[in-house]
């Protein structure tokens, strides 16, 4: 290689380009490498400074953009919870609109029972009256039921969200 005021200190590397360079060559080659990661809505301030460096205004611009998403983001989530309480008020009036009708039912088929057994019919009242029982307790047995199981399977969705 011709040695020249520019050239002092290189040397030549072997590549596939260039086979007949030296093998031994301790020539050093430096490879930088940056890495930027922003997490965030908003770019950074230097980028920011770019932009307003190519197009005016342009960090104005992002922060009206970022500032109008984040009112729609407050604005869905006032309107999500709106929905939630919604349906929450439905179903604890449902709820309770249930256990009044239930309760009614029970009370109607105790005192029908009753009323059976004033009348002499004193089988008819006790199958009535078992029958009641039976129903009342087979309810509150398949409501235990059913609501364990409801957390259980809520349980299992949240633990399957956290891995």
């Amino acid at each position: 290689m011709p040695s020249g005021r520019g050239n002092k200190g290189l040397s030549r590397r072997a590549t596939p380009s260039n086979p007949q360079s030296n093998p031994n060559d301790t020539s050093v080659r430096a490879v930088r490498q940056e890495l930027r990661f922003i997490s965030g809505p908003m770019p950074s301030a230097e980028e920011l400074a770019r932009y307003a460096s190519i197009i005016p205004g342009a960090p104005e611009r992002f922060m009206q953009i970022h500032e109008r998403q984040m009112d729609l983001v407050e604005a869905q989530t006032h309107h999500r919870i709106g929905l939630e309480k919604c349906v929450i008020t439905g179903d604890s009036r449902r709820s309770w609109a249930g256990l009044i009708i239930g309760a009614l039912v029970a009370f109607g088929g105790l005192v029908w029972s009753y009323n059976l057994a004033l009348h002499g019919h004193d089988l008819l009242a006790g199958v009535g009256f078992l029958t009641e029982l039976t129903s009342l307790a087979g309810l509150f047995v398949f409501g235990t039921t059913s609501r364990r199981t409801e957390r259980r399977e809520r349980e299992q969705g949240l633990s399957r969200l956290a891995k």
